[in-house]
């Protein structure tokens, strides 16, 4: 099993991950996954967020983990990945915490990780895990997927980037 922390507030668990026959991980997220009750929730989340004060510096965002993968749960959270544009790192923590000013009507928690375009394709440590994350469990919901531009991902590469 693949330890998740730091990242396990996007992620509950690596498994049930298909391989094709190249080894590479399938990413089998999807907006078609995104059964109710997680789609009003999802649609409520990101329309608060997009209608937010900050919706220009929003680049792209991803719906991550179990619930695009369709292996939610009753308990399972709204994982966003929020990517700002270039430049906007001064808008991290506000963002970050507009869904804590947001009065929500549903039981579930709505877990916002904000990072830049940049802060994806830095070359670092922290930059792969967001890729890796991207590439293989999430599904844009908003903005430009650049998921196409993150190469492919085993599950030694996961076992490397996580451990």
């Amino acid at each position: 099993m693949v330890s998740l922390k730091p990242y396990n507030f996007m992620i509950e668990s690596l498994d049930k991950l298909n391989i094709n026959s190249d080894g590479f991980i399938v990413n089998e997220a999807g907006t078609f996954n995104v059964k109710e009750p997680f789609l009003s929730k999802v649609n409520w989340a990101l329309l608060n967020y997009i209608y937010c004060e900050y919706n220009n510096a929003i680049f792209s965002a991803y719906l991550v983990g179990d619930i695009p993968r369709g292996i939610a749960h009753d308990k399972s959270n709204i994982n966003l990945l929020i990517v700002l544009h270039s430049g906007n790192k001064i808008l991290l923590p506000m963002i970050k915490n507009c869904y804590s000013k947001i009065n929500n009507p549903y039981d579930f928690k709505v877990n916002p990780q904000v990072i830049t375009y940049d802060d994806i394709f830095a070359n670092n440590y922290g930059a792969i895990k967001w890729k890796f994350l991207i590439k293989t469990i999430s599904t844009c919901i908003f903005g430009e997927d650049f998921a196409s531009k993150i190469r492919p991902y085993t599950l030694q590469d996961a076992n490397k980037i996580f451990e």
